[in-house]
């Protein structure tokens, strides 16, 4: 769907002149970095899938930053002072049984200090959260 897109901006001739962000919700390989790929005004050629550590507080200053033209560089220096160092998450998994009876049994809080791409760097808190039963 997404390169059905990309290919109709490059066929009415916008793409070259167009910022384009994508954001998933989760990373490709790192679930606690989601992916981001942009393509900057003015350039062509494919989007670039950045490994930046992202969070959606930066999102609304990276877009505007965008629209007021900035570089890769000037971008990629919003992220990096919008992320927090140290940051919370909550984490689950899920038994592969039928139904959703036992989607989140447990969820536990993590903090991520500073870069998430380093797996020592996310450390449970000891907080766990279970079920309760009906």
């Amino acid at each position: 769907m997404i390169d059905e897109y990309l290919d109709a901006l490059s066929e009415t001739g916008v793409y070259d002149n167009s910022n384009i962000v994508i954001l998933a919700d989760h990373g490709i390989i790192n679930r606690f970095n989601p992916l981001f790929m942009v393509k900057y005004a003015g350039t062509s050629g494919k989007m670039d899938v950045s490994d930046i550590p992202f969070s959606y507080a930066a999102l609304q200053n990276v877009l505007v930053g965008l629209v007021d033209g900035n570089t890769k560089e000037e971008t990629e220096s919003i992220i990096i002072d919008c992320v927090p160092k140290d940051r919370t998450f909550l984490y689950y998994s899920h038994n592969t049984g039928e139904g959703y009876d036992n989607y989140f049994d447990i969820i536990e809080r993590f903090i991520i200090k500073d870069d998430v791409r380093s797996g020592e760097n996310i450390v449970s808190l000891g907080t766990k959260y279970y079920k309760k039963d009906n």
